[in-house]
């Protein structure tokens, strides 16, 4: 009876400015335009170990290193207590080999976290002592990076990680979108460049559907064109792609978190800690 639409990572109804009983016409603008990112996309990657190179490949996990970055500080992967994927024995090892000691949980609350703990066959002791030292942010949060709620969610655990010691893990479910915003919203803080970023983002797509900027050019421009291009307009305010490609974006960082609500003391704090 209603037709749903989306927009991707943003609300909507917020960003269209919708009230209901609003009526609205839709029209196809660019014959094909998600043609690319769909063929890409459009199949289920494996969950099974054995079809990948290695478990740094499995697991999505790689340190952050863009910009004024400390080295050794700042992890990003898919989780490691969530094991839907079966990739968590493998997430948390590298998190137990990494000696982190803070992890940002984007995608869990209490009750899900400790449901996969009483699950049968939960091995994710490390992470698990972690969250018993009151070490994880869980924020449960969704996609949706320009809305209110998730500007917030997102304060308070980068509140809870000034307040906590590195090196930090950086997760969701499958450490892809929700880490990656994340992720870039950091380097960004750091200087990091458009294609250190960019490339970081977009080794997720690499290590789940075998997309790469040499292999595959037309499926790694669409998605990146998609997901990364996207937010970092929102960041800085403008579509224009060669300005976009040169932009400094740490004093965008700093307003993105002055609009969730964080003092300039915070941010300044949390500068110092996840630079060098």
């Amino acid at each position: 009876p209603y037709v749903a639409v989306t927009r991707n990572n943003e609300g909507l109804w917020t960003a269209a400015g919708l009230k209901e009983g609003d009526r609205a016409t839709v029209t196809l603008h660019e014959r094909g335009k998600y043609s690319a990112v769909q063929e890409a996309l459009g199949q289920s990657y494996s969950n099974d170990r054995a079809e990948y190179t290695d478990d740094v490949q499995f697991a999505n996990f790689r340190e952050l290193s863009g910009g004024a970055l400390k080295p050794g500080f700042l992890y990003r992967g898919a989780s490691p207590c969530n094991n839907e994927k079966n990739r968590a024995p493998y997430a948390n090892a590298f998190v137990e080999e990494k000696g982190v000691r803070f992890i940002l949980d984007l995608a869990d609350s209490k009750e899900d976290f400790e449901g996969y703990m009483a699950g049968e066959g939960f091995s994710s002791d490390y992470t698990a002592g972690l969250y018993q030292e009151g070490k994880i942010a869980l924020l449960d949060m969704g996609s949706s990076y320009g809305s209110d709620a998730y500007k917030q969610k997102l304060a308070g655990g980068l509140r809870e990680m000034i307040a906590a010691e590195g090196p930090v893990y950086i997760h969701c479910t499958e450490g892809k979108d929700r880490t990656g915003f994340v992720c870039m919203l950091l380097e960004c803080l750091a200087g990091a460049s458009y294609s250190e970023m960019l490339s970081d983002y977009m080794k997720t797509y690499e290590n789940y559907y075998g997309v790469s900027e040499t292999g595959t050019p037309e499926k790694y421009a669409a998605i990146a064109d998609l997901y990364f291009d996207a937010f970092a307009a929102y960041l800085h305010g403008t579509e224009d792609i060669a300005v976009l490609r040169s932009a400094d974006y740490t004093e965008d960082a700093r307003a993105y978190l002055r609009d969730a609500g964080m003092t300039a003391e915070e941010i300044g704090a949390l500068e110092a800690m996840i630079r060098e």
